[in-house]
């Protein structure tokens, strides 16, 4: 993510699936769930375009997602989550716990080719259980402030190219739809928080 953006690329940290032809991104902090919820639309049959590093450029007016790994990278309560307890994943590395998910493993779609983005989902903490999964929308100012938040690596950034990074944050801004999404906890809230968004887009 960090060479992409010195080479002049937008990389966000988050996830991304694809519906109706357009990649839809899942924006938010680690630990936040986006590798979560990518898999939980994996399992349903939705492909994932990319995990860990959104990566995005412009073409003929739109922005669009290059395909990333061929893996989800979660921590173990996810793994249980989506896969059950008795299924052990390996790690990424042996100083870092999360774990690898495999999606061809597993028979999880992927997607290969570069999508448009048709909007992004920032995460918030996820509800406690019982309670329903919510959606709100966006302004464009609001969902830059996100967009300059969720850039992948800021604390590396170099600073003479924010200028530039911060223009093509706020054509983003305006070009697509952003909403914040409260999930709901537990394997149920995963599978609300699937049913709500698969709603949502094929409604747009």
């Amino acid at each position: 993510g960090l060479v992409l953006r010195q080479r002049g690329v937008l990389a966000l940290h988050g996830s991304a699936v694809v519906m109706g032809g357009r990649a839809w991104g899942f924006l938010g902090p680690g630990g936040s769930g986006k590798s979560t919820l990518a898999g939980a639309f994996a399992r349903s049959g939705v492909p994932v375009l990319s995990e860990d590093v959104l990566a995005l450029r412009p073409s003929g007016g739109e922005w669009r997602v290059s395909p990333a790994y061929d893996h989800l990278r979660i921590w173990e309560d996810s793994a249980q989550l989506l896969l059950g307890a008795e299924k052990e994943l390996p790690s990424l590395s042996p100083t870092w716990e999360k774990r690898e998910l495999n999606l061809a493993d597993q028979n999880w779609p992927q997607g290969l080719s570069p999508s448009p983005l048709g909007g992004v989902f920032v995460l918030e903490d996820p509800l406690p259980a019982g309670n329903h999964v919510r959606v709100e929308e966006l302004s464009a100012p609001v969902a830059l402030v996100e967009l300059v938040a969720n850039s992948y690596m800021n604390y590396l950034a170099d600073p003479s190219a924010l200028g530039r990074e911060l223009a093509a944050q706020a054509a983003l801004s305006r070009a697509v739809r952003a909403w914040r999404l409260y999930p709901a906890a537990g394997a149920a809230g995963v599978r609300d928080t699937v049913t709500l968004l698969r709603g949502l887009i094929a409604g747009l």
